[in-house]
C-alpha cells in the first residue's frame, strides 16, 4: 500500500504540475546541456522562451539552486516562473540597472556588498560570491555581471495573472513540522523536552524513533542533530545556514515521509480521548460497529483533505486499509492508525 500511494502522489505531482516550464532546455557552463529527450519539458510538450527572454529563463534556473529555497513564493517569488523573474526581479529598477551590473542591488547582494537591509544573499555564513569561488553554483558571478551588462531595457512589468505559472506545491517541511502535528493533535512536549547546554536553553528528542522535526535556525534550538536532518529531508530551508529548501518530491522526502507518518498517526491514536482523530469511534471501535467506523473516515475525510467524502471515498478506505489492516492484526488502532497515515500520505494532502 505504501508504494501505491507514494506512486499515486508522483503521478499526481506529474498530472497537476503539467508542463514543466523550470526544465526549459538551457547550456549553462557549470551545469551542462538540457538539451534531451529526457527532459521533461520536451516530454510534456513545452515551448521554449525565445530571445531576451529565453536568456533571461537561462539564468533564472541557473539561480534557483541557491535562491528558489526562499523566493519561491509571496512577493519575492523571484523563482515561481519566468514571469515572477522577469515583472518581480528583471524589471525591477532597484534591482537590475539595464548595462550597469555594479549599481544593480541584485549583482551587488551576490558579490556580498548590498546596500539594504541584507548584505548578501543568499543569507547564512557564505555570500553567492564565496559559493561561486568553491563551485557551488549553476552560474558564475561573472555570467551574472555579462547578463545584467547586455541588458538594453528592464521591461514593462504586468500585474495580471499568469495562466501558465505552476500553482502545485508540496507541502513544506514547515506544514508538516507544525501543519501536521496540529491535525494529529500533538504538541511540542511529545517530541520534546526542556534542557539546556551550556547554560542556553535547547530542546532535547525524547525518542529518535518519534521522527521528531525541528526547524534549525528555531529558538530555542534542537540539541540532537536528527530532527534537523528531519526537517532537510522534507525540504526545510535554512536562510542562516545557508541551505536552499528542495520544492521537489526526493527520495529523502519519501525515506521520512512514510516512517513519520506511521509513526505520528500511532502517537496521535494512542492518546486517549483524542478529538483530532476521533469525533464518531475510538480508537477500539472495530468492524462490529461498522456504520460509526464510516461515520469517523468521513470525518478524517475532510480533517486531512479538505473535502466531503462521498461513499465510494469512504468504501475505498474501509474495503482496502481499514478492513485488512484489522484482519491482519487484530487491534482496531493498528487500523485506525494506517487510515490516518493514508491521509497523510494521500497527493491531495501532499499537494495544494
Amino acid at each position: 500500500m505504501t508504494r501505491t500511494i507514494i506512486q499515486a502522489t508522483a503521478c499526481a505531482a506529474v498530472l497537476l504540475v503539467g508542463c514543466d516550464r523550470d526544465a526549459q532546455d538551457r547550456v549553462s557552463e557549470r551545469g551542462g546541456a538540457l538539451n534531451d529527450p529526457s527532459n521533461p519539458a520536451k516530454a510534456h510538450g513545452c515551448d521554449a522562451p525565445v530571445g531576451d527572454a529565453a536568456r533571461n529563463d537561462e539564468i533564472r534556473l541557473a539561480l534557483e539552486v541557491n535562491c528558489a529555497g526562499c523566493h519561491l513564493t509571496g512577493p519575492t517569488g523571484y523563482f515561481a516562473s519566468l514571469k515572477a523573474f522577469q515583472n518581480l526581479l528583471v524589471a525591477n529598477p532597484r534591482l537590475v540597472v539595464p548595462g550597469d551590473p555594479d549599481t544593480s542591488e541584485l549583482f551587488r547582494l551576490l558579490q556580498g556588498d548590498g546596500t539594504g537591509s541584507s548584505a548578501q544573499m543568499p543569507l547564512g555564513m557564505e555570500s553567492f560570491a564565496d559559493l561561486d569561488q568553491r563551485g557551488a553554483t549553476d552560474v558564475t558571478l561573472e555570467e551574472i555581471r555579462d547578463w545584467i551588462a547586455d541588458l538594453e531595457v528592464n521591461g514593462v512589468a504586468t500585474t495580471s495573472p499568469d495562466y501558465e505559472a505552476i500553482t502545485v506545491r508540496k507541502v513544506s517541511a514547515g506544514n508538516i513540522e507544525f501543519g501536521l502535528r496540529d491535525l494529529l493533535g500533538l504538541t511540542r512536549d511529545d517530541f520534546f523536552s526542556d534542557a539546556s547546554s551550556y547554560s542556553v536553553f535547547v530542546d532535547a528528542q525524547r525518542r529518535r524513533g518519534d521522527y521528531p522535526i525541528h526547524n534549525p535556525d528555531a529558538v530555542p534550538g534542537s540539541f540532537h542533530v536528527d530532527p534537523i536532518n528531519n526537517f532537510y529531508a522534507l525540504g526545510g530551508t535554512s536562510p542562516i545556514r545557508a541551505v536552499a529548501g528542495d520544492p521537489n518530491f526526493t527520495p529523502p522526502l519519501v525515506q521520512v515521509l512514510v516512517p513519520l507518518s506511521r509513526r505520528w498517526c500511532t502517537m496521535a491514536v494512542d492518546k486517549e480521548t483524542n478529538p483530532s482523530l476521533f469525533r464518531h469511534a475510538t480508537a477500539v471501535t472495530g468492524m462490529e460497529e461498522l456504520q460509526s467506523v464510516r461515520d469517523n473516515i468521513e470525518f478524517q475525510y475532510l480533517h486531512f483533505l479538505g473535502r466531503e467524502a462521498n461513499e465510494s471515498d469512504i468504501d475505498e478506505v474501509v474495503d482496502h486499509v481499514f478492513a485488512p489492516l484489522l484482519a491482519e492484526n487484530e487491534d482496531p488502532t493498528i487500523a485506525w492508525a494506517g487510515v490516518c497515515s493514508y491521509f497523510v500520505r494521500h497527493p491531495q494532502f501532499l499537494l495544494f
